[in-house]
């Protein structure tokens, strides 16, 4: 406390010192506690009338450690807050697109056979000429030929079916191109566990492709598709093969942000044109 009282005097005396006042006395210095402040008084007497001036020294308020502390936590809280948020909403935003862009490529697959059906029917509606892919066959061999839907449907399994066969229990894979390039020639298609469309690429043109044989210039991605097809029989007899559903399911893979992988699966129906 000694050393205190003795380093506020010597401030005091600098400053009149500076000021270069006349003839001053040190009357009285005394110290109030003020919520951790001290307040210091000088008294000092000027020769004749002049006024007694009185010089105040008030030292700043300190912070103590608690005091910091509570402030840093307020200052992380804050900070913190927001921020976990917007992470958050990053991290389901990313999700919420992967999971739609693979319910999209899904449903594009089941569109392509779609694409596929009605072309082949199309065409053998208006072209039933000789060596035509749409050329009738008498299954049964009593002179009764097919009608062009049924010639059609045929068509249309044996693209299915021929190698490889997307109604092996492995299934197969394909893109636009594959299916959109020719219908009327057998489309390609891969086993779904092939190195040529084990992944889809992201082309240039904004389409979802395998490499293939054509080869890909893309960015890969982590989604993977396969395409299991199963004929349903519902009816018996001769007519069972023009007469048959096919169940198509399209399962889309893919591996999430946060390392685990999430399929999407969608099913669908090919029924016979009449």
């Amino acid at each position: 406390m000694k050393s205190f009282f003795t380093n506020r005097i010597s401030v005091i005396k600098k400053v009149i010192a500076i000021q270069n006042l006349p003839s001053i006395f040190l009357c009285r210095m005394s110290s109030s506690r003020m919520r951790g402040s001290s307040v210091f008084y000088l008294d000092s007497h000027l020769h004749g009338n002049e006024a007694r001036k009185i010089l105040v020294i008030k030292n700043m308020k300190a912070f103590t450690l608690v005091e910091t502390l509570v402030a840093v936590l307020i200052i992380t809280t804050v900070i913190l807050g927001p921020l976990t948020v917007a992470l958050n909403a990053s991290s389901y935003a990313r999700q919420t697109k992967d999971v739609m862009t693979a319910t999209y490529l899904a449903q594009e697959a089941t569109e392509l056979l779609h694409h596929l059906q009605e072309s082949i029917y199309l065409k053998c509606v208006g072209d039933t000429t000789v060596n035509s892919i749409c050329q009738a066959t008498d299954p049964d061999g009593n002179g009764i030929y097919e009608m062009p839907s049924e010639t059609a449907w045929r068509v249309f399994k044996g693209y299915l079916s021929a190698s490889p066969s997307c109604f092996d229990s492995v299934g197969c894979s394909y893109d636009f191109i594959d299916m959109t390039s020719n219908e009327f020639t057998t489309p390609t298609k891969y086993l779904s566990t092939s190195s040529s469309c084990s992944s889809l690429y992201l082309a240039s043109t904004g389409l979802y492709m395998c490499a293939g044989t054509r080869g890909v210039s893309g960015a890969p991605t982590f989604f993977t598709r396969k395409v299991q097809v199963e004929s349903i029989p519902t009816f018996s007899g001769l007519d069972a093969n023009y007469n048959d559903d096919l169940r198509v399911t399209s399962t889309v893979t893919f591996r999430r942000s946060n390392g685990y992988t999430r399929s999407i699966k969608l099913v669908d129906f090919l029924h016979i044109h009449k």
